[in-house]
Order: structure tokens, then sequence, then C-alpha cells
């Protein structure tokens, strides 16, 4: 078998491979629990915390959020009590907490012998195909709970366009929004599942009806919000027209779609660019 053979035989494998995993390709946290830890941290309890003691790092070493400024391990039942405030608490005294997320669980509890692995930390990394149909997989099911819904996300919706050459405007609606939600890490949430732990924009028991706006949700920090508040056929103070939904801003301050993480100089959004411009490109 000469190496032109061998090379062939090589990428009918990877592409045979790669086929097989594209189908449940997904952005999401691959250790078991991470997202539900993740879920339990509130803005309205677990605030102004330095990057060290966000919801990401925590929940990587067991810990849920169950109070203000309280932290719970589900498995060994201790409980930390968290007053380290961003700005205002010494660095030393920032990295002694840190410690004790691993220290302050007891002996015999896992979690103070390993915590989840270094690569749930950072933007999930999937192979061009997988990030292309995970991107086409949010777009669609996006387009069917959008409504009348106005999105923007400043200068990353220019990026957007010039990826999939299209002219810029912002806010954009209907199918363009769709697209500028799934390509900045945002995805359908159809079910009560989807919306455990969050104390977002979305008031969770309000029937999402307001033409065909629905639920959406970051699987990465775990944001869910309620697409209604901002449709067209929302009530407003005065009657003022609903703002338009930040693709950007309504992430939460920690994720990975719009902060850089691990060794990637670049937030997760920007990683997925090269996918998208595989879209317009020509065969």
């Amino acid at each position: 078998m000469n190496a032109d053979d061998t090379q062939q035989r090589l990428r009918a494998l990877l592409a045979t491979i790669d086929s097989e995993l594209v189908g449940d390709a997904r952005v999401v946290h691959k250790s078991r629990g991470m997202a539900e830890r993740v879920g339990s941290f509130l803005d309205s309890r677990w605030s102004l915390k330095p990057a060290e003691l966000s919801p990401l790092v925590c929940a990587a070493r067991g810990w849920t959020n169950s109070d203000r400024n309280t932290l719970r391990c589900d498995e060994c039942g201790s409980v930390l009590v968290c007053n380290v405030q961003q700005r205002l608490s010494p660095e030393t005294v920032v990295q002694g907490f840190v410690e004790r997320l691993t220290t302050h669980h007891k002996d015999s509890c896992r979690w103070r012998r390993s915590g989840v692995p270094p690569s749930d930390l950072v933007f999930p990394q999937l192979t061009p195909m997988q990030s292309r149909q995970a991107l086409l997989a949010r777009r669609d099911a996006l387009e069917r709970v959008i409504g009348s819904v106005q999105v923007s996300a400043g200068k990353a919706a220019q990026v957007v366009a010039e990826c999939l050459c299209q002219e810029y405007i912002q806010p954009v609606s209907g199918a363009a929004a769709a697209m500028l939600l799934a390509a900045l890490g945002w995805e359908s949430a159809t079910s009560a599942e989807d919306t455990h732990g969050s104390d977002s924009q979305a008031a969770v028991g309000i029937e999402p009806s307001i033409q065909g706006a629905g639920l959406i949700k970051c699987a990465l920090c775990q944001r869910v919000c309620g697409l209604w508040l901002f449709s067209g056929g929302s009530r407003q103070p005065g009657g003022q027209t609903p703002p338009a939904f930040d693709a950007l801003s309504q992430h939460r301050w920690f994720c990975p779609w719009i902060v850089p993480t691990g060794e990637v100089p670049s937030p997760g959004w920007q990683q997925t660019l090269p996918a998208m411009k595989t879209l317009t490109a020509k065969p």
C-alpha cells in the first residue's frame, strides 16, 4: 500500500468517525452534573465574586450555591460561607478561599481528592463538522421560538454578518435573529428541566404566548431567558417598544461563550466563526 492510499483511507476513516459523532454535537459541559451545579448559582445570591471564585470554578470542585454567599456540597454535606468580593478582598484572602474549595470537603468526600478536569472549564472543542452541525441545530430550533423578537449584539453582530456575507443591520429579527443567537451560543429551551436554577430575566412561570416567543438558554453558563419579555406584544411602561435582546450581555459574566478561557485568547463565539464561514463557502 503506497502513501497516497494510506492517506485516503485515513481521511475516509476520520470522515466516518466525524459523521458518527456529529449527531451528538452540542456545546455543553462534558462532566456529569456540572451543568446542574453551575445552574444552582443565582446572580441574586452569588454576586460580586472574583473570577477565581466563578460558578464554573466552584462547581468544578463539587459545590452548589444553596443560599446567599453560601456553598454546599451535596455529597458530603459541607457548607462554606464566602463573603469574598471582587476588588474589595485582598488577593491573599481570595487565594485562601480558593484553597478551601478543596480542603473544606470532608475527608471521605471524592471532591476533596479530585475535581472536574480543567478541560470542562474552557470552551468545548468540537471538530469542524460537529461545530457546523451544532450551529445549524441551534439555529433551526431557535427559528421556532424567536417570534417577533429583535436581537442585537454590538460589534459581534457585524462580525457574524460578514461571515455570512450578509448586510450588516442591527437589530435583526426572524431567521437572521435566530442565526445571530445561535452564533453566540443560545439554544431553544423547551422543557421544565432546562429552566432549572435560573433567576434570569425569564419569569419562568409566565406562559410564553406572546407572538410565538419562547424560552432560550445557554448550556454553558445556564442562563435562561424568556423571549416574550422582548416581544413586540409584551407590555412595556408607557407603551414603549420593548428593547432588543442583547445576545452578548445576556450571558452570565463568566460564560466561555463571551470570555476567553484556558490557553485560547478568544471567546467561544469567535472560535466558532470558521464553522460559520463554511455555510457560505462555495463547493
